[in-house]
């Protein structure tokens, strides 16, 4: 599936009319809180949404760095389903076999005490979420990550709420490429 303009917008009031939270406030992670909410797993994990989630992370790969082996993936939980589908759109799509893996902030207490799930050591990384903010998440998965010597290449998501994360990442020599930013939603959003 190519992700078109007419898609884009498909996407986008599709977030509108089952994602975006309004009329009450919301706390972020971050500790701040907002008079609205993208609740992205309504979408990311709704089954005809898939597709679509899948080739509008897909399109923002078109840049040369990202070769076409790599691996995605990103702090649990905001990242496992977007890694899934971007991994699944990518080997049945594109014929490019993708492994999707996610990050913890602390190794469990039980089974193979992990902080990383699905990882394959050697492979470059792209980091995913379905919602940045100050981008401390994916700092954190960063840190994971880097821990395993391996690039990270870039990080992706599907709204970047325009609150630092672009910056943030960038000074850990992350650049973050967003399907839509908050200005893409102005129209629907509280004063």
């Amino acid at each position: 599936m190519d992700f078109t303009a007419e898609r884009r917008e498909e996407l986008r009031q599709l977030i509108v009319a089952k994602g975006l939270r309004r009329g009450m406030p919301v706390q972020l992670v971050g500790g701040t809180t907002s008079p609205f909410y993208f609740d992205l797993r309504s979408i990311v994990m709704h089954g005809p949404s898939m597709p679509l989630v899948g080739a509008a992370y897909q399109s923002l790969l078109e840049d040369p760095r990202f070769s076409p082996t790599f691996q995605v993936g990103g702090p649990a939980t905001g990242a496992i389903a977007p890694a899934t589908l971007l991994a699944f759109h990518r080997t049945t799509a594109l014929d490019f076999p993708t492994n999707a893996f996610y990050t913890r902030t602390e190794a469990k207490a039980h089974g193979l005490q992990n902080t990383l799930e699905g990882f394959t050591s050697g492979q470059p990384v792209v980091l995913i979420e379905d919602v940045t903010t100050s981008g401390n998440s994916l700092l954190k998965s960063a840190a994971v990550v880097r821990t395993q010597r391996v690039s990270i290449l870039g990080a992706l998501s599907l709204i970047d709420r325009g609150a630092g994360a672009k910056e943030a990442l960038a000074r850990a020599g992350i650049p973050l490429q967003s399907v839509f930013t908050l200005d893409d939603f102005t129209d629907h959003l509280p004063s």
